[in-house]
């Protein structure tokens, strides 16, 4: 008996069913029958990711580098001045054009925050206060400090121009 019954059974079992696409079948709900789970397919890392680990790799690999070559301060201006003219002057442009780059990067972040601030007080979040309250709270606080900072200082050359002008006109009424 038991042998027969294996045979019947040899067909049958809890595996997934593997459709012609490659794919198990589901229920309908999304959940697959069966008790092991197909792994998801992994694209690997992100570009932001691969970014920072390059970065952090670059940065890894010179210190370590200065480290090993026993790098003291003055060397690469030492280095730099036995160089080639047309080198240097090579290096000159590079350091004129990074010079440059760094200069629009830095304009370009700063309308990018100015944009970033403009439609994240678009976003309400409850009540009313929006994005911008909660993410640009510290720098709003440092322009109303400047702001009340410049007014107080404003109102203390006012006073102190009206305290001279008092002074002048009793000084003019005394002499007369």
């Amino acid at each position: 008996m038991s042998g027969e019954a294996m045979k019947r059974k040899n067909g049958k079992g809890k595996g997934k069913k593997i459709l012609l696409n490659g794919h198990a079948e589901t229920n309908g709900n999304g959940v697959t029958p069966g008790g092991k789970h197909e792994k998801a397919d992994v694209g690997g890392a992100g570009l932001c990711t691969k970014l920072s680990f390059a970065i952090l790799f670059l940065s890894f690999a010179l210190t370590t580098t200065l480290f090993m070559l026993d790098y003291k301060e003055g060397q690469l201006a030492q280095m730099a001045s036995t160089m080639p003219p047309e080198v240097q002057q090579l290096a000159k442009k590079a350091d004129a054009a990074a010079a440059a780059l760094n200069e629009n990067i830095k304009k370009i972040t700063a309308q990018a925050l100015i944009k970033a601030e403009e439609l994240s007080k678009k976003v309400p979040i409850g009540g009313d206060r929006t994005l911008a309250d909660i993410i640009f709270a510290s720098s709003q606080k440092e322009a109303k400090a400047a702001a009340a900072k410049l007014a107080a200082e404003k109102a203390a050359a006012e006073k102190a121009a009206a305290a001279k002008a008092a002074a002048a006109k009793a000084a003019a009424a005394k002499a007369a």
